[in-house]
């Protein structure tokens, strides 16, 4: 474990401001929408690290995720999923295309998923116990920050529910 929980804490804010850009941009540009994987894994801030403990208020931080973001233009997914799909089975390949692939893609696009993956990726990335905490400061930040999308609180609950579909996908 490098990171104490209070910094954590700064680390999600600072993540949930970062995806706040995104959003916002996505409901001005209807046209041209940016899906993005918000799970913690994907980010990184230049200096912080066991020796530098302290993450400063401008503190570089770096989205390191290969695959995203992807772009729909015109609600067209410009992402060649087939590069996903051959990873999978010969014969599950067109009841995934079928059944799973846009309701997988949606999510990227969909602010309380991604803001749900988000948290979600605590209990893949080995802090379960940082849950509650992550639920409640989501909830805080969603109604003092992005109150104009509505967006449902989470619960604990919903999310480990959330991770136990996301692992089986």
């Amino acid at each position: 474990q490098v990171a104490e929980d209070d910094v954590i804490e700064t680390i999600f804010i600072r993540l949930l401001n970062e995806l706040r850009k995104v959003f916002l941009w996505n409901c001005s540009h209807p046209e041209y929408q940016i899906g993005f994987d918000g799970q913690i894994s994907n980010w990184a801030f230049i200096r912080f690290g066991p020796e530098q403990r302290v993450i400063e208020k401008n503190e570089p931080l770096l989205y390191v995720d290969t695959t995203t973001p992807m772009l729909r233009r015109d609600r067209k997914e410009q992402l060649d999923t087939e590069v996903f799909i051959k990873s999978i089975p010969l014969f599950l390949r067109p009841i995934v295309r079928r059944t799973l692939l846009k309701e997988v893609l949606d999510r990227y696009y969909r602010p309380r998923d991604v803001i749900l993956d988000l948290i979600a990726s605590f209990i893949t990335h080995h802090r379960p116990e940082m849950v509650p905490k992550m639920v409640e400061l989501g909830n805080r930040w969603l109604k003092e920050n992005l109150a104009e999308l509505k967006i449902q609180p989470y619960t604990a609950k919903e999310i480990r529910s959330y991770n136990r579909q996301d692992v089986l996908i």
